[in-house]
């Protein structure tokens, strides 16, 4: 909290409203007592907190500050804020503020917080939301006054804001799927994924926002307000609507898809709009053949073709990829075959992602069970200076593949 010009003020109520029990009323459902040298926040006639500190010094009757400083929290960030480096500079100073001092300034900031109409930036946010939500409970005015903060605070994308409205409130409960999503990401986006979500049958706003923000179950993933990763679940009736990969594709900022399993025998031209898209997980489908639009989709470093039924292929058929890694899996042959075809396969590219190099053979390692070191050594020699220029080193020991 932050006190200013209107400690005055609050000092002047405090002589003209204070009784024997140095109570302060900012309204009815609000009131802060001094008890025992602390300063208990009421609700209703409820203790809600004991109040801690003061965080802040700062005059909000600058309203010009919040243009650049939106909140308290990106000030106190700013500044690197703390309740121990605020002792610190009490000591530093040799004074500490009295009980009733502090008092004071916490009247003034409440008081202001709601003559502000609960505007959430001018406490700090774990104790704004957390005030405001209980006040909802008998105050019409905080009962509205807290969705509008929820979208509005959301928005600004504070992340420590964020974080702390994601661990502590079920957002889906207070704003639309419309809302959330038109918060989450630019419009034209939103627009699409809410185009496509009834065609699916997937909640998008509620997975991506339910629960802490670091473990929620999520179908995309943003930066910067544009879907960069979207995760599409099983039988998602892609199978029985295109149109759903067509409206997809124009998520130009996508780089990583996945829709296994979703009984797909085949891709729009459309997704040769995905410019930057470099990861495509296409597998447990229906595909009988290698689509031919990936072999138009310059960007794309790996594709994951297995557990189709396409035939075994002839080493042009990877060549075409000239980028582009193609994991595929042939049930009806060893996987030997293809582990000793490799290294003619990765003659034929200009460049592979060691990464993905590593996961296919593991994967082949762990169906053939013996994977030839000769072969993993040629692997191993067209990687070499890639390996050199990262610092790193892949290593066959034991029948085991690694990195190191």
């Amino acid at each position: 909290m932050f006190g200013g010009t209107y400690l005055n003020i609050a000092r002047l109520f405090y002589h003209m409203t204070m009784n024997s029990s140095k109570e302060f009323r900012i309204n009815e459902f609000l009131s802060l007592k001094l008890e025992e040298g602390k300063t208990n926040i009421y609700v209703n006639g409820n203790l809600f907190r004991t109040c801690v500190s003061l965080i802040l010094n700062i005059p909000i009757d600058e309203v010009e500050y919040f243009d650049e400083t939106r909140s308290i929290d990106e000030a106190a960030e700013k500044t690197g804020w703390s309740e121990d480096k605020q002792f610190e500079r009490y000591n530093e100073y040799g004074y500490m503020l009295s009980p009733e001092e502090e008092f004071l300034g916490h009247c003034s900031n409440l008081q202001v917080w709601y003559e502000h109409g609960y505007d959430t930036r001018l406490l700090h946010y774990s104790l704004s939301f957390s005030l405001l939500s209980v006040l909802s409970h008998y105050d019409p005015v905080a009962k509205s006054v807290f969705k509008e903060e929820l979208a509005k605070r959301y928005e600004s994308g504070c992340k420590s804001v964020v974080n702390f409205l994601r661990s502590e409130f079920d957002i889906s409960v207070y704003l639309t799927q419309e809302e959330i999503l038109h918060i989450e990401l630019v419009p034209e986006e939103a627009e699409i994924l809410l185009d496509v979500e009834p065609l699916m049958g997937i909640d998008y706003p509620h997975r991506f926002i339910s629960g802490p923000y670091m473990d929620s179950p999520r179908n995309f993933i943003k930066k910067n307000k544009h879907v960069t990763s979207l995760i599409i679940g099983n039988d998602s009736n892609l199978d029985k609507n295109p149109e759903i990969l067509e409206k997809l594709s124009n998520l130009k900022h996508l780089e990583y898809i996945l829709v296994g399993r979703n009984n797909l025998s085949c891709l729009p031209k459309s997704m040769t709009k995905l410019e930057n898209l470099i990861y495509l997980d296409l597998s447990g489908n229906r595909f009988t053949d290698i689509p031919p639009v990936l072999k138009t989709m310059k960007s794309l470093q790996f594709v994951d073709l297995s557990e189709n039924k396409i035939p075994y292929s002839h080493d042009g058929d990877y060549i075409t990829f000239k980028n582009t890694f193609v994991k595929i899996s042939y049930p009806n042959l060893l996987s030997r075959q293809p582990i000793q075809d490799m290294y003619r396969i990765l003659e034929g590219k200009k460049s592979c992602n060691l990464q993905y190099l590593t996961e296919f053979v593991v994967n082949l390692y762990r169906a053939d069970r013996t994977p030839p070191k000769e072969i993993f050594k040629r692997l191993l020699e067209y990687h070499r200076k890639k390996i050199e220029k990262k610092g790193t080193e892949l290593v066959y020991n034991n029948g085991i593949v690694s990195l190191k």
